[in-house]
């Protein structure tokens, strides 16, 4: 995260682009990537974990490939393919005595759960363990009125995140802060939008391009959150 300072605070983290909380999250779980690198592949506790999971998610695990250490990749993933071939034999011998056969006779219309994981990614678990405490962070910080006006000049939180801060149930003063300032944002991107549709047509592509060119990554990005953001959701989120 070029340009962005290490262990960067809420405040910071609201003068840059984006969401914040997408800021601030993943860059820390790039430092639980290097925290595994340099202190946890080795660890008993945390290789039963990894294991489990298979190593990492499809997203993490391609991040992983650009940023980690090779030796790294190769401890956990000799590990890993080792346990997969572990749990192949253990179901080939299931089948021969019909049992798997019976698993999926019966459960057509269900996920396929033979071969699958038993952990969630251990970096998921991070993500959304960071999550929840910077949205507390943030829903705190918005019951004085000096941030809210500091909020308000960012660029507000992608609509995950909006979520996630709805569901922990924000203060008066705090909700109406995040709703009138997501509004605010969503109407001058639609605006933004419809202009660069407006220039799409043949009467008017002669117009010079502006700013609202601009909106089109950052609508994507308002909605979806930033790249390694789990976008779904729910109560369950907060524990409820």
């Amino acid at each position: 995260m070029p340009n962005v300072p290490r262990n960067l605070r809420l405040d910071e983290a609201l003068a840059l682009p984006g969401c914040p909380v997408c800021v601030i999250v993943l860059q820390r779980v790039e430092q639980t990537m290097e925290s595994i690198q340099d202190e946890l592949v080795l660890d008993p506790v945390f290789r039963e974990q990894v294991d489990a999971a298979w190593g990492f998610c499809n997203v993490h695990a391609q991040q992983w490939l650009d940023e980690a250490q090779p030796l790294s990749t190769a401890i956990i993933y000799e590990a890993v393919l080792g346990r997969i071939s572990h749990e192949l034999e253990q179901e080939s011998r299931a089948r021969i005595g019909g049992h798997v056969l019976a698993r999926i006779s019966g459960n057509r219309s269900k996920e396929c759960t033979i071969l699958v994981e038993s952990r969630p990614c251990p970096l998921c678990v991070a993500r959304d363990e960071q999550e929840r405490q910077v949205i507390a962070h943030l829903l705190e910080e918005l019951a004085a009125a000096p941030f809210r006006e500091r909020f308000a000049e960012s660029d507000g939180l992608c609509v995950a995140h909006l979520n996630l801060s709805l569901c922990a149930r924000p203060r008066p003063e705090a909700l109406e802060a995040l709703r009138s300032g997501f509004l605010r944002r969503h109407e001058n991107l639609r605006g933004q939008l419809r202009e660069v549709i407006r220039k799409h047509d043949y009467r008017y592509r002669d117009e010079i391009a502006g700013p609202e060119w601009g909106a089109i990554e950052q609508s994507v990005r308002q909605v979806a959150g930033a790249p390694g953001i789990a976008t779904r959701r729910s109560r369950a989120a907060f524990g409820e």
